[in-house]
């Protein structure tokens, strides 16, 4: 079967062609991507779906060549040691009852790549695509669930002098791009990274990977989080949850100036998990004591795709005590109003989205309180935001508020009552 597949950002055209048998050299499918303006020679890089014989050799090679740590990294011990070609091939043919022994898993695809540039092998990558059986056999299951198929992506590996200059990005990426183009149509495709591999799990964060923060032991007591890429459009859902931790980690990560305009700097600086959960345990006195307001109710929510978590917003609805207080209170009066706060998604989720579904469910959930307005407060030199933000609904109000001496606007969303 000929399948298409083409980036949303329209650079890249990728054709995938499946094949019956991966042993046969006439049927191998070749994935090849075709540069439609770029800036970079790699665009040159093709994924073969590769016959068995030759690429059990060139990747029990490759993995000779590293040291047990790198080899650990790799294969999680699957290959056993010392690798040999035979030993991978014996693996593959064997996959089918293993992950339904060992995994509680149906196997439904199976492909084994070879990474090109130009007519040489620089890297291996195979993708399985796989049902889960039963959810309580490990923590893939279980987060993957049964109702839809998912990708894995294994024994992954460049080869060493080629590292760096971007040939593992654009195998992982052409890797996903071919796993959610198949037949079997898997949700979700994820990676076990080596839990203290920090290279390596800052690597498919920017391949657009997020953490799941789940885990499993693998190799005689080795330590592997999945991580996990969702397919574009994936419903994005809202989950009450408070995990100071992670919302620090991700804000640590980015810039002073969108650690600003995030939190505001109510948060301290550094960011830290303790400011955090300060925040939220003094919120209500916050109110009181800093705003004029009295706090209502206040929800923290993590944004979660197909079990991802990939963003954050707050929605705390409030009603001003004196209006002549602040701005904000002046514009709001003494209806009750819901804020919007600490509005965070992953930069990997960005431009997906991600953001969107966040903001419009959360004015969501703040229309089934007692709000009458839902406001939100941005930085004034954010074009990007006041645009983004007035695609979602959201109007500026002309109202000016000056927090930590950096100037913020006052937007508004419209609470007009459903029409069904």
């Amino acid at each position: 079967d000929q399948l298409s597949f083409r980036q949303s950002d329209g650079r890249y055209s990728v054709t995938c062609l499946t094949m019956a048998s991966d042993e046969s050299h006439s049927k191998r499918a070749r994935l090849q991507a075709s540069d439609e303006g770029g800036d970079m020679d790699m665009r040159k890089v093709s994924l073969v779906n590769a016959e068995a014989e030759t690429s059990s050799k060139l990747l029990a090679d490759w993995l000779n060549s590293e040291g047990p740590e790198v080899q650990m990294a790799v294969d999680g011990g699957d290959f056993g040691r010392p690798v040999t070609a035979a030993g991978i091939r014996d693996k593959w043919r064997n996959l089918r009852s293993w992950v339904d022994e060992h995994r509680s898993r149906k196997l439904i695809e199976q492909h084994t790549c070879l990474a090109y540039v130009g007519d040489s092998p620089y890297g291996h990558v195979e993708v399985n695509v796989m049902q889960a059986v039963d959810l309580c056999n490990n923590p893939i299951n279980a987060f993957c669930g049964k109702e839809h198929n998912f990708a894995i992506l294994g024994n992954i590996i460049v080869v060493p002098s080629s590292r760096g200059k971007g040939i593992g990005s654009e195998m992982v990426r052409r890797a996903c791009n071919f796993a959610f183009a198949l037949p079997s149509m898997p949700e979700i495709v994820v990676v076990l990274v080596q839990e203290d591999y920090a290279a390596a799990r800052r690597f498919y964060c920017r391949a657009g990977f997020v953490d799941t923060d789940l885990t499993m032991v693998k190799g005689g007591g080795v330590i592997f989080r999945l991580v996990a890429h969702t397919r574009a459009g994936a419903e994005v859902r809202l989950v009450e949850e408070r995990d100071a931790a992670r919302l620090a980690k991700w804000l640590v990560a980015e810039s002073d100036a969108l650690q600003l305009a995030v939190d505001g700097g109510d948060f301290g600086r550094p960011v830290s998990e303790e400011g955090v959960q300060n925040k939220w345990l003094g919120m209500s006195e916050w109110c009181r004591e800093e705003r004029s307001r009295e706090l209502l109710s206040q929800q923290v929510f993590t944004a979660r795709q197909r079990g991802c978590a990939i963003g954050h917003i707050e929605v705390g609805v409030m009603k001003s005590i004196n209006v002549a207080h602040n701005p904000v209170n002046a514009y709001c009066g003494l209806e009750p109003f819901a804020l919007l706060l600490y509005v965070y998604v992953l930069p990997q989720c960005r431009g997906l989205g991600v953001g969107t579904a966040m903001v419009r469910e959360a004015c969501e959930c703040a229309r089934r309180t007692v709000a009458k307005q839902v406001v939100l407060i941005i930085a004034e030199t954010n074009t990007k935001a006041r645009r983004f933000y007035s695609r979602v609904g959201f109007r500026e109000t002309g109202v000016s508020v000056d927090k930590m001496g950096s100037q913020f606007l006052l937007i508004e969303y419209s609470l007009a009552p459903n029409i069904t």
